[in-house]
């Protein structure tokens, strides 16, 4: 494997042996375009690593964004094979499969107000509780979680910073918020005002008290020791903000254990189906697009390879599994019609489920195999294939 280092230094971007790019003629989303198009013209190189070689020891912010932000674009959006020197990359890539992200730090986009209504005192001056302008942000939809997270940093004084982050669980049912958490640290004095209503529905590490018919938490924070608000849409119930958003992931563990189909080889088009299910499904209930998913097939059934218009999910996955399958579960019978997907290379594993059956189903370049949890007969037009409960059987081949 042949490979390439992109040194991160306090003063610039070393691209290989060659390429030198200064932080200083650039802003941070410039910075992001240049170094992006170096890397795309790149040819012959099967994985680039990415070294931090003193950025982050004089700007972490900078190295968060490179980390937390760009690695994550030039995956997804230039289908680069990037490793970080010091991080776990297999757990950024399955990071990468499971969340989508949003930043001013690689295009233009509008700041989220997760919190109206919601201020931070710096220096005596009354701030909104979102990104300052031209401040990078980040925020990261987690399929895993149901879940939605928002980074930013207010900027103070000799280049120290106050890192933010607001945490959103929703309702599994209806996508309603449920519970939002708002995380301060840095090395300040942080005061937040927030409405006096609120006061029965937060839980909190800092000082209340109440001033100007506003509600006052303040505290000292420390990277070690952050300021932690905790508000509860529904009332606090007794249950610590952690206890309510693992309630809420077991039911989406559960969801994807019935619904995600795995794809091997192909990692943008296993990263569009996860968020096009997601999507889908936050919309129209589990039962709904579990429906939608074994309907006939029609002409745009699976083109999921470029999500850039996400209009059309529903007709999209519309017979998304029996489109994989090539056929469907007719009176606890699998019928085939047509011939599978089977994919050129790697392996594609999905389930299909009815209320009397669960079938395990395992397709490569050659042939789909199924492990229904019942004795099971498919019918291919012209022969019975009877398969055995908890075994593989191959039921096509191509």
């Amino acid at each position: 494997m042949k490979s390439m280092t992109v040194r991160f230094t306090a003063d610039e971007v070393l691209i290989g042996r060659h390429e030198k790019l200064s932080w200083d003629n650039q802003s941070v989303l410039g910075m992001y375009h240049a170094v992006t198009a170096t890397l795309q013209e790149i040819t012959g190189v099967d994985r680039i690593n990415l070294v931090n070689d003193g950025l982050q020891q004089t700007c972490p912010m900078r190295w968060k964004i490179v980390t937390e932000i760009w690695v994550h674009a030039w995956i997804v959006r230039c289908n680069l094979n990037i490793a970080v020197r010091g991080l776990d990359n297999g757990q950024l890539h399955e990071t990468v499969l499971w969340t989508r992200r949003t930043s001013n730090a690689i295009a233009p986009a509008v700041a989220p107000n997760v919190l109206p209504d919601w201020s931070l005192m710096i220096d005596g001056e009354r701030l909104p509780i979102v990104p300052q302008d031209n401040n990078p942000w980040l925020t990261v939809e987690d399929m895993r979680w149901g879940c939605q997270l928002t980074n930013f940093a207010y900027e103070m004084r000799h280049r120290d910073y106050l890192d933010v982050q607001i945490s959103t669980v929703r309702e599994f049912e209806d996508n309603s918020d449920v519970a939002k958490r708002l995380t301060i640290a840095g090395n300040h004095h942080v005061v937040v005002t927030l409405p006096l209503a609120l006061i029965d529905d937060i839980v909190t590490t800092g000082r209340l008290s109440r001033a100007h018919g506003r509600l006052v938490v303040s505290q000292q924070v420390t990277p070690e020791r952050p300021l932690k608000i905790s508000y509860y849409l529904d009332g606090r119930t007794g249950l610590s903000f952690e206890q309510v958003a693992l309630q809420k992931r077991a039911r989406w563990q559960t969801f994807w254990a019935r619904t995600d189909v795995q794809i091997s080889a192909d990692h943008n088009w296993q990263r569009n189906i996860r968020w096009a299910l997601y999507r889908t499904r936050l919309q129209l209930g589990e039962q709904k697009l579990y429906e939608l998913l074994l309907q006939p097939a029609t002409d745009l059934t699976g083109s999921l390879h470029n999500l850039t218009n996400e209009t059309d999910l529903e007709e999209r996955l519309t017979g998304f599994l029996s489109w994989l399958t090539g056929g469907c579960v007719i009176d606890n019978e699998l019928c085939l019609t047509c011939q599978p997907k089977l994919p050129a290379v790697g392996t594609i594993a999905w389930t299909l489920q009815n209320e009397h059956l669960n079938i395990r189903c395992l397709a490569d370049s050659t042939r789909l195999r199924i492990r229904p949890d019942a004795p099971l007969c498919v019918q291919t037009g012209s022969e019975c294939i009877k398969c055995p409960r908890q075994r593989l059987t191959t039921i096509v081949t191509r």
